[in-house]
Protein backbone atom coordinates (compact mmCIF):
# COMPACT_ATOMS: atom_id res chain seq x y z
CA UNK A 1 0.00 0.00 0.00
CA UNK A 2 1.23 3.71 -0.57
CA UNK A 3 -0.18 6.89 -0.85
CA UNK A 4 1.36 9.88 -3.15
CA UNK A 5 3.85 11.82 -1.36
CA UNK A 6 1.32 15.12 -1.98
CA UNK A 7 -1.30 13.14 -0.06
CA UNK A 8 0.36 11.93 2.83
CA UNK A 9 -0.45 13.29 5.65
CA UNK A 10 -3.74 13.21 5.64
CA UNK A 11 -5.26 10.47 6.88
CA UNK A 12 -5.63 8.79 3.89
CA UNK A 13 -3.03 5.63 4.58
CA UNK A 14 -5.12 4.59 7.89
CA UNK A 15 -8.31 4.90 6.26
CA UNK A 16 -7.10 2.15 3.95
CA UNK A 17 -5.59 0.56 6.44
CA UNK A 18 -8.57 0.58 8.63
CA UNK A 19 -11.22 -0.27 6.35
CA UNK A 20 -8.68 -3.06 4.48
CA UNK A 21 -8.42 -4.77 8.76
CA UNK A 22 -12.19 -4.45 8.76
CA UNK A 23 -12.65 -6.56 5.92
CA UNK A 24 -10.29 -9.02 6.92
CA UNK A 25 -11.61 -9.45 10.33
CA UNK A 26 -15.29 -10.32 9.01
CA UNK A 27 -13.97 -12.37 6.62
CA UNK A 28 -12.41 -14.86 9.73
CA UNK A 29 -8.21 -13.29 9.07
CA UNK A 30 -6.90 -13.93 12.64
CA UNK A 31 -3.86 -12.03 11.79
CA UNK A 32 -2.22 -9.33 9.68
CA UNK A 33 1.79 -9.00 9.08
CA UNK A 34 3.36 -6.02 7.50
CA UNK A 35 6.61 -4.95 7.66
CA UNK A 36 7.11 -1.45 7.54
CA UNK A 37 7.47 2.33 9.37
CA UNK A 38 6.96 1.46 13.12
CA UNK A 39 5.71 4.87 14.16
CA UNK A 40 2.89 4.78 11.19
CA UNK A 41 1.61 1.16 11.87
CA UNK A 42 1.28 1.49 15.58
CA UNK A 43 -1.92 4.03 14.74
CA UNK A 44 -3.93 0.89 13.66
CA UNK A 45 -2.79 -1.66 16.01
CA UNK A 46 0.04 -2.94 14.68
CA UNK A 47 2.63 -4.32 17.41
CA UNK A 48 6.63 -5.23 16.84
CA UNK A 49 6.67 -9.01 16.35
CA UNK A 50 10.24 -10.68 16.97
CA UNK A 51 12.17 -12.41 13.53
CA UNK A 52 12.67 -15.25 16.06
CA UNK A 53 8.68 -16.14 16.79
CA UNK A 54 7.38 -15.23 13.21
CA UNK A 55 10.20 -16.19 10.79
CA UNK A 56 10.94 -13.60 7.74
CA UNK A 57 11.72 -15.49 4.00
CA UNK A 58 14.72 -13.12 4.45
CA UNK A 59 17.02 -11.44 6.89
CA UNK A 60 15.28 -8.12 8.17
CA UNK A 61 16.78 -4.92 7.40
CA UNK A 62 15.00 -3.28 9.95
CA UNK A 63 14.02 -5.41 12.36
CA UNK A 64 11.87 -3.44 13.89
CA UNK A 65 9.84 -2.88 11.05
CA UNK A 66 8.30 -6.42 11.51
CA UNK A 67 5.08 -6.04 12.74
CA UNK A 68 1.35 -7.91 13.20
CA UNK A 69 -2.10 -7.25 14.29
CA UNK A 70 -4.46 -9.50 15.86
CA UNK A 71 -8.49 -9.72 14.39
CA UNK A 72 -9.65 -11.73 16.81
CA UNK A 73 -9.57 -13.15 20.28
CA UNK A 74 -5.95 -14.84 19.61
CA UNK A 75 -2.77 -13.86 20.94
CA UNK A 76 -0.18 -12.83 18.82
CA UNK A 77 1.91 -14.70 20.63
CA UNK A 78 -0.15 -17.40 18.95
CA UNK A 79 1.69 -16.33 15.87
CA UNK A 80 4.51 -18.51 14.99
CA UNK A 81 6.12 -20.00 11.95
CA UNK A 82 7.65 -19.09 8.47
CA UNK A 83 6.49 -16.44 6.44
CA UNK A 84 6.00 -17.35 2.80
CA UNK A 85 5.93 -13.96 0.66
CA UNK A 86 4.24 -13.15 -2.55
CA UNK A 87 6.67 -13.87 -5.74
CA UNK A 88 6.70 -10.26 -6.52
CA UNK A 89 8.24 -9.47 -3.12
CA UNK A 90 10.27 -12.50 -2.32
CA UNK A 91 13.79 -10.83 -3.20
CA UNK A 92 16.52 -10.31 -0.14
CA UNK A 93 16.49 -6.63 -1.53
CA UNK A 94 12.86 -5.50 -0.34
CA UNK A 95 13.58 -6.95 3.07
Amino acid sequence: MAVASSQQGKGIGQALINHALTYLKTHNVDFVVTYGDPNFYSKTGFQAVADTQLIPPFSLSYPHGWQAVALGDKPLSELTGEVRCVLPLNQACYW
